[in-house]
């Protein structure tokens, strides 16, 4: 039989909670600061590179990145995508990463007479191809026919969302 607390241990435990808790408020509006930093920082960098490449011959900037920056291709480029589409987006700072920031500037644009035009989001799109053949290969080293049957049923519940999606004509009833 468990032993119960005392009131006094109850309220030391409740403290030790209280005051845990005011910690991790604090330290979550420090991170949320400091991720804002870090966009601004992002957007100066983006611009600065902007100012490179159009300062450089042609061919030269991105000899001039590697060397010099110690960033990759991709990297300054998303850097300066963010730094060129700044004033599409008011607010870049819930942003916790440069992907996000990517994806929220990629969420859409204004096309002619303020129509709302679409852009592919290719991020997700490449993320989930890329977690479907890491589970194809898994399968071919674990065939789903030496599974236990728990294991098959879980893994059929797991897919029946993604199925649904993919054939809603086959699996629109459950």
């Amino acid at each position: 039989m468990k032993a119960l607390l005392r009131k006094d241990q109850v309220a030391q435990l409740a403290g030790v909670i209280r005051q845990r808790h005011e910690n991790i408020k604090k330290q979550a509006a420090s991170m949320v600061a400091f991720g804002a930093s870090i966009v601004e920082q992002i957007v100066s960098i983006g611009a600065a590179l902007q100012e490179a490449k159009a300062g450089l011959e042609h061919g030269q900037w991105l000899p001039f990145v590697e060397k010099n920056c110690g960033l990759g291709e991709r990297q300054a480029r998303r850097y300066m995508q963010i730094a060129a589409n700044r004033s599409r987006v008011s607010d870049l700072s819930g942003c916790g990463s440069l992907r996000q920031c990517v994806a929220l500037l990629d969420e859409g644009t204004e096309g002619t007479k303020g129509t709302k035009v679409e852009t592919r989001r290719w991020v997700p799109y490449l993320e989930a191809i890329g977690r479907l053949s890491k589970l194809g290969k898994f399968i071919v080293e674990n065939p789903i026919n030496a599974w236990p049957a728990e294991g098959v049923e879980k893994f059929r519940e797991d897919l029946l969302p993604v199925a649904k999606e993919l054939w809603p004509e086959r699996f629109s009833g459950d």
